[in-house]
């Protein structure tokens, strides 16, 4: 820096010698240089170069003792074992000889550590330094950036000089400085406040460039009309792009000296034609972020001359001054007006210098549709990208790019996880100019959790430069919590009470019959408003409906203060009146309307009322004849009805009505479980009505599922017009189970009316439903819920869950349809597509029988009679690939290449050999079919790719997974699951290389995403989020790995119960972890919970009893050598009983007590474990393997052990021997299984 201001550089010398140093030797004179004897020092620059000279110099003369450190250091390095020994068995001996230069390294680190901060300290200046110089050369005139840039000199001018007279100090002297001294102390000191001036110039810098933008909008204003007519231009360049392309083609007709005027129509085209398809990017990302947003939201006005109290506020005027740099939190009472502050700020509340990049609101309504916070984001998204202020900008594009991704997972914006829509939103500000976020009635919002994160996230966002947040609610502590550090500003009943007073007069002006008692009014309303414009509206409006002055007066006088004691007032003047059929159906108004998670239509409301819950269906003789104008007469004013649908007219009244604690007759007590109990079986009523019985409607909707599910278009096959859902159906499909295990406990009526529900046809009407109402773009929405039902009903006493059964929950009622004559005869393409689903059901819980796999081998059959070769048909067979693959199966099939569900099927029952070439056969087919280059090609490498990793052919199984990766990147986006699931699958290739950092990373990066897209409970999170656990047990992050188990253990576990070999495989591998932990009581006592489940007495699962008893016997090494080893031959002979008799975990079991019998002198005993392992490719007689051949056998072994199954191969064909059977060492399917060929602990 070559201090182009020298009144900069002044200025900060003086600063430095007055406030930064005592130490005359120390001080600068700014015009003779720095100190007696010194060269003039004018610049930064020089001082650092001064400082650096010096460093250098104090290098060169080391003090003797410090050039023999280095030796030192490394000798004990070199020979840290015999030191450890030393110390363990002769520690009297070692104390001497290392006490004695302990002393000595430690005064000569600390000096190395010290000199090491000054020279990293100084490099990092030299890479700032400029950067500071040209903020000067940019804004010279800016006294704010000038003042910041002259005390942060004045700081580094300290650190200079502190370094270079640490350097020039002797050699003995700047050891004793920097050990026995508070040196270091002061120089990290010095170096906090160089970062945080710095970081103060930077804000100034940056408000300097923003100052200076808005300069130049200025100038730039000029150009507009000019943008206007080049804008017009293009949009009539769009509306000619036929009569163009017409005009090419009658050109191309003509003769060779019309090319050239043809090829610039076709360049002009081809212009259009990029505008126009921006143009419709633009649009469709616009429609998907705003579908589901209510079209119109009713902002709150303010009266004139009301709320200007607000800017004028201490809180206010203090949030102003300290640039913006935290949340404003405006709360109040219910009903102060919030929301009209809210919206008058919007309008008044920031200058046009404050916030050039926009005012963009929000008004939270009580629905789910509106009042979420991802509802939130995506209305401020679709806002700011219909501004004009952003529009075209680089994040504007970054912004459709972003959610053109997001457009192929979710159907719409609102169904996105939060942090996802919201990092759009961060990107499309994150190049703004100043503007304001604000968020009226949050507390308003049920969800919770994503409120927390919504807060969290607009409290990190005010702490950028450009945004003003400002978050107006009541007062809750979690909301306080959440948004962090704030500026709170209190809404006080004698702040606003003069705008109370202002409202009432504006009302009365416009309301004549109200003119003769106008100070009675206002002098009510002075004295019992207590701040709360709702209670003065409320009784404006009393008043008003009055017939006459005298009846005015009395409802005035008779109005109570409090809004609690308003409501009550309503609720009993208008039930005294009531019969008992009008007062239960007011009940029942009041209790749709509290107890629906989102806005209800009011036929909504009217279908529900006709429900009959004992019969299942609809009473003609409920309906009401016009459901609105009762629903007024019965309880207005407490409710109103905004574009068709009813809403409390606050969320107080909510707060009333469940709040009773001694509720008369006349008042409505709706706690939250008897609105749940009500919702509940209203919802149950709807989806079991006899209409969604129909066989021609589940076929219909299955078919729409199928071609969802597999991402082909729906006009391969001649389909249906799709069936219209009535709107309660939909709001049951999707809500019934929120209202049940919102339930404490269920009554007997409401648990035996869910049990005919699981067994009834409505049940597959729902499911599928469920799936399309979900975006279709997920695997099994049903399956979750009942995840959440299992948990619930573990809680419930054990006669509830005798009533309710889960075990086959889903499949019950799906085979029943096949069993149904109607459907296999009327609909034969449904029943295929049944049996799909219900073989994905199996696949959910792990739990692909014989059953189920016959159910992928018809289904496939019938898929390929149906539609040929159809994607759907080699997704069907792809699938049973992964499950077992059967000859004559394979022979039959291969001919439409349909091998995707029987390939899944294959892996899950260990015929892994036969998965991968039907999965090499399924892709050579479909090479055939679709092009070497079509996704469903990398679909089926990917398959490969997993299959080739649990044959242990790790090299090519990487190589598959790679490919696959780079084109389903190329034909997809990185949110799509099959890309997902391939990064699963190429990190176990990874892994079983022991590249485990690599495999880490594609685990970690894919679980942060099935996060955002599905949440923690699906399935694929789980998979995925084990296998990262285990790459953090190999890695020795053990706390972490215990954590991501102990979830997925816990979520496997809801979703299946214990008793299942995914649960099981989770259980041990946390007991491996509670081992490295040095936790052997946990991991014993988890281990012994396992081994007695049912799941374990099946052969197929022989292994995991293996994997569980050779961790035990090595947790019982230590204490008990005889029984552990007795353990582990019991196993093996047991094992002789099993088929195969050997499997990957008995080849360990067997290193394991080989290593043992060593220990012991049983040489020959050792070697005996390995002869049934191996055999003779050419074998000339039936004699025993010799010792040398059984010694090959064990070092083959440990070869696979180590990941080396190829060389393992060549080491045994290189001596005439082979592998017994070829299957023993493959990896069978799991959670993923545990890799206990890893043991850090044991080895």
């Amino acid at each position: 820096m070559t201090t182009p201001d020298i009144s900069v550089w002044a200025q900060a010398v003086d600063l430095y010698n007055k406030t930064l140093t005592k130490d005359p030797n120390k001080r600068i004179d700014v015009n003779t240089g720095w100190g007696p004897g010194i060269h003039s020092l004018s610049s930064v620059d020089q001082l650092i170069d001064f400082a650096c000279e010096t460093k250098k110099c104090a290098e060169e003369k080391k003090w003797k003792f410090s050039s023999r450190v280095d030796e030192i250091l490394l000798w004990f390095n070199r020979n840290a074992t015999v030191v450890d020994v030393m110390i363990q068995h002769q520690p009297h001996i070692t104390a001497l000889v290392w006490g004695g230069i302990r002393s000595l390294l430690a005064v000569a680190i600390r000096e190395i550590e010290v000199s090491d901060k000054i020279g990293s300290s100084l490099l990092d200046l030299l890479k700032h330094i400029g950067r500071w110089e040209t903020y000067l050369q940019l804004w010279p005139a800016t006294p704010r950036l000038s003042a910041a840039l002259v005390e942060l000199l004045a700081q580094i001018i300290n650190f200079l000089v502190r370094a270079s007279t640490y350097h020039q100090t002797p050699p003995h002297k700047r050891y004793v400085k920097a050990s026995f001294t508070f040196f270091n102390e002061k120089v990290e000191n010095i170096l906090a406040s160089i970062t945080r001036l710095a970081d103060n110039a930077e804000k100034e810098a940056l408000l300097a460039s923003q100052v200076e933008q808005r300069k130049q909008f200025t100038r730039a204003s000029a150009d507009s009309k000019t943008q206007a007519l080049i804008s017009e231009g293009q949009m009539h360049m769009l509306r000619n792009i036929n009569l163009k392309c017409e005009s090419l083609a009658a050109m191309s007709r003509k003769s060779q000296n019309n090319q050239e005027s043809a090829l610039v129509a076709l360049a002009s085209c081809l212009r259009d034609a990029q505008v126009h398809e921006i143009q419709n990017r633009q649009q469709a990302a616009i429609r998907w972020i705003r579908q589901g947003l209510s079209a119109t939201v009713n902002i709150p006005h303010w009266e004139k001359d009301t709320c200007e109290w607000i800017t004028t506020h201490k809180a206010f005027l203090a949030w102003k001054a300290d640039g913006y740099q935290t949340p404003l939190w405006i709360h109040g009472i219910p009903g102060c007006g919030k929301s009209v502050l809210a919206s008058y700020l919007t309008h008044n509340g920031f200058n046009t210098t404050d916030t050039p990049g926009g005012v963009f609101a929000y008004f939270f309504q009580k629905s789910q549709d509106t009042s979420t916070p991802s509802a939130m984001v995506c209305s401020v998204v679709a806002e700011i990208m219909t501004s004009s202020t952003l529009n075209q900008s680089e994040g504007f594009f970054d912004a459709i790019s972003s959610i053109e991704v997001l457009m192929d997972r979710h159907s719409k914006g609102t169904d996105c996880p939060l942090d996802m829509t919201w990092r759009i939103l961060e990107s499309l500000m994150a190049k703004s100019p100043g503007f304001a976020i604000i968020v009226d009635g949050i507390d308003e919002c049920a969800e919770k959790e994503d409120v927390k994160k919504l807060l969290q996230h607009l409290g990190k966002m005010a702490q950028t430069t450009n945004a003003r947040i400002i978050v107006c609610s009541r007062y809750f502590k979690h909301i306080h919590q959440s948004l962090g550090n704030i500026t709170r500003l209190l809404i006080e009943a004698d702040q606003i009470g003069a705008d109370i007073q202002a409202f009432v007069r504006a009302e009365i002006d416009r309301t004549t019959r109200l003119a003769k008692i106008k100070e009675r009014l206002l002098t009510k309303c002075n004295k019992q408003s207590h701040g709360m414009f709702l209670w003065a509206r409320l009784m404006l409006d009393a008043v008003k409906a009055a017939p006459d002055v005298k009846t005015q007066l009395e409802i005035m006088e008779s109005f109570p203060p409090g809004l609690d004691a308003v409501y009550a007032q309503f609720i009993n003047k208008t039930g005294r009146g009531l019969d008992s059929a009008h007062l239960s159906i007011r009940r029942q108004f009041f209790t749709l309307i509290i107890g629906s998670f989102q806005f209800l239509t009011i036929n909504d409301i009217g279908t529900a009322m006709s429900l009959d819950v004992r019969r299942l269906c609809k009473d003609e003789n409920r309906e009401l004849f016009d459901v609105e104008t009762k629903l007024c007469d019965l309880c207005s004013p407490l409710v109103v009805t905004t574009d068709g649908t009813a809403r409390l007219i606050h969320a107080s009244v909510k707060d009333y009505l469940t709040g009773f604690e001694n509720p008369t007759s006349l008042s409505i007590s709706l706690d939250a479980t008897t609105t749940n109990q009500f919702m509940v079986t209203r919802c149950l009523c709807m989806l079991m009505l006899p209409e969604f019985n129909s066989r021609s409607l589940i076929a219909d909707l299955l078919r729409r599922s199928m071609y969802k599910y597999s991402e082909v278009e729906e006009s391969a096959v001649a389909m249906e017009s799709p069936s219209t859902l009535p709107s309660f159906y939909k709001y049951a499909a999707l809500n019934w189970h929120s209202h049940l295990v919102a339930l404490p406990q269920a009554p007997l009526h409401t648990l035996k009316l869910v049990a005919k529900f699981f067994k009834s046809p409505q049940l597959v009407t729902w499911a599928e439903s469920l799936f399309l109402l979900r975006g279709g773009l997920h695997g099994a929405p049903a399956m979750e819920v009942g995840s959440y039902l299992k948990s619930w009903l573990t809680l419930q006493p054990p006669s509830s869950r005798e009533i309710v059964p889960m075990k086959d929950y889903v499949e019950s009622a799906y085979g029943q349809l096949l069993e149904d004559s109607q459907m296999t005869k009327g609909f034969p393409l449904a029943s295929a597509f049944i049996r799909s689903r219900l073989a994905e059901y199996h696949a959910w819980t792990a739990n692909i029988t014989d059953s189920a796999f016959d159910l992928l081998v018809t289904a496939a059959k019938g898929l390929e009679d149906h539609l040929g070769p159809h994607q759907l048909t080699l997704m069907a067979l792809d699938a049973l690939a992964t499950g077992k693959v059967l000859n004559n199966i394979f022979e039959s099939l291969h001919r439409t290449a349909s091998l995707i569900l029987l390939l899944q099927g294959t892996l899950v029952r260990g015929l892994h050999e036969q998965a991968a070439q039907s999965h090499a056969e399924v892709r050579r087919q479909r090479i055939q079919i679709l092009g070497p280059t079509h996704r469903e090609v990398y679909m089926s490498m990917s398959y490969e790719c997993l299959s080739n990793f649990h044959t242990l052919n790790f090299r090519e199984a990487q190589r598959l997974g790679e490919e696959a990766s780079r084109g389903l990147l190329a034909t997809g986006v990185p949110t799509t699951r099959l890309f997902l699931h391939n990064q699963l699958y190429l990190g176990y290739a990874l892994e079983g290389q022991h590249k485990i950092k690599e495999a880490q990373s594609l685990y970690e990066n894919a679980y942060a995403t099935w996060m955002d897209l599905n949440g923690p409970d699906d399935p694929s999170t789980l998979m995925t989020q084990s296998a990262m656990a285990s790459t953090y047990r190999k890695l020795g992050k053990l706390t972490e790995a215990e954590r991501h188990y102990i979830i997925c253990f816990a979520g496997r576990q809801r979703a299946m119960s214990l008793d299942n070999y995914l649960c099981i495989d989770l259980a041990i591998s946390l007991a491996y972890v509670y081992c490295e932990l040095h936790r052997n009581e946990e991991a014993a006592a988890l281990l012994e919970i396992c081994l007695p489940l049912p799941t374990l007495k099946k052969p197929a699962h022989f292994e995991r009893v293996c994997q569980i008893r050779h961790l035990q016997a090595l947790m019982l090494y230590d204490e008990d050598p005889a029984a552990a080893e007795d353990l582990l031959h019991d196993l093996i002979n047991a094992s002789r009983h099993n088929r195969p008799p050997v499997n990957r975990e008995l080849a360990w079991v067997r290193v394991t007590l080989a290593n043992w019998l060593r220990n012991r002198g049983k040489l020959k005993e050792a070697l005996l474990l390995f002869q049934d392992l191996v055999m003779p490719i050419y074998p000339s007689h039936s004699a025993p393997l010799t010792d040398e051949q059984c010694n090959i056998a064990e070092e083959g072994v440990r070869l696979v052990k180590a990941g080396l199954a190829i060389e393992a191969r060549r080491l045994l064909g290189s001596h005439n021997l082979q592998w017994a059977r070829d299957y023993y060492f493959d990896i069978i399917h799991g959670a993923p299984l545990t890799d206990t060929a890893w043991e850090r602990g044991y080895l």
